[in-house]
């Protein structure tokens, strides 16, 4: 890479594992490829580069801003754990500029990351997976609690990603603390995990850092075939309690009713909007995978447009039935559809 070009990237999407490199094996030598990782590398046409000639490359990107660290679950873990160079050249090299940071990794790669320092960082997005089960996610979330609170005076958006329900998150919310400068929250958690009798530990980080939030993202991931529970006992979690003084951007990722709980789903859908932007901030909402008739949405809009007056309130509300609405009925909704 030449001088000129490493002085565009702005962003880096690392996967060492995946680079085509030879990689130290356990006894220190290169690690011969698979006829797996062989085929693979033909079939995608990847080119096999000296590993000091991509550290190298890493060491030119002066312009580096923005760093993803990432291993799939598809991905090959151990190659992935015997690529701890790559990763220490990139935060050695541009750890005091990186503004934005992806950690798409296990558990249990996280160890030697959490030292290091990020003195800009501005942006942090968590992916919160294992990949055995004899992992204790309690053993290595402090010391991501502890990594956050590090960088709390730059902090200011940070999201959390728990696809699957292996994973309790519920310690590293009770013990995240008020985060001063953030802005912009995103969370994609079980539902099997936020239905347990166990507390999800949401609610209280949701209180501590609720006057800074201007946009929360709340998604909630669901199993292949599953029963939502009864919308009373959903709306009775204590998140939907929290009332945001600043809010402006809300993105709900609910539950699929049945018909025969329409009435109960907008009454509560109207009473946690209006206590998430009872302050008449709220510009921009958007609710998913609950579908909505138009008689509820309207009903449901009338609560948050009766408490933003002067606002113009964006809706992105991804029903199955938006598609179906005539130009005629769209005309007739409180706010402005566009």
């Amino acid at each position: 890479m030449s001088p000129v070009a490493s002085g565009f990237v702005k962003r880096l999407i690392l996967r060492p594992q995946c680079s085509g490199t030879w990689l130290p094996g356990e006894d220190g030598r290169p690690q011969a490829e698979s006829k797996w990782s062989l085929i693979k590398r033909y079939m995608t046409k990847k080119t096999r580069y000296d590993a000091v000639v991509v550290l190298r490359y890493i060491a030119e990107l002066n312009e580096l801003t923005s760093l993803a660290l990432c291993c799939y679950p598809w991905d090959d873990w151990r190659l992935f754990k015997r690529s701890a160079p790559f990763v220490d050249a990139a935060f050695t090299a541009h750890g005091s500029r990186l503004r934005r940071i992806a950690l798409n990794i296990p558990l249990e790669g996280l160890e030697g990351v959490l030292l290091l320092s990020v003195p800009a960082l501005e942006e942090l997005h968590l992916t919160l997976r294992i990949v055995f089960l004899t992992t204790d996610p309690d053993t290595i979330l402090p010391s991501l609690v502890d990594f956050i609170h590090r960088h709390s005076s730059s902090l200011n958006t940070l999201e959390v990603d728990t696809p699957k329900p292996l994973v309790n998150p519920s310690s590293l919310y009770r013990n995240l603390s008020q985060l001063p400068r953030l802005t912009k929250l995103s969370i994609s958690h079980p539902l099997e995990r936020f239905l347990s009798h166990e507390s999800t530990g949401i609610d209280i980080f949701l209180k501590n850092n609720r006057h800074t939030l201007v946009e929360l993202r709340f998604h909630l991931y669901h199993p292949v075939a599953y029963y939502p529970p009864p919308p009373d006992a959903f709306f009775s979690h204590p998140i939907f309690e929290v009332a945001f003084p600043l809010l402006e951007v809300l993105h709900l990722g609910l539950c699929r009713w049945s018909n025969n709980s329409e009435a109960s789903v907008k009454d509560n859908l109207s009473r946690c909007l209006a206590s998430f932007g009872n302050s008449g901030s709220l510009t921009k909402l958007a609710i998913l995978e609950c579908v909505l008739r138009l008689e509820q949405l309207q009903a449901i809009l009338f609560v948050v447009g009766e408490r933003t007056p002067s606002s113009d309130v964006c809706k992105y509300i991804y029903t199955s039935l938006m598609a179906t609405f005539s130009r005629r009925s769209r005309a007739k909704l409180p706010c402005s559809t566009s």
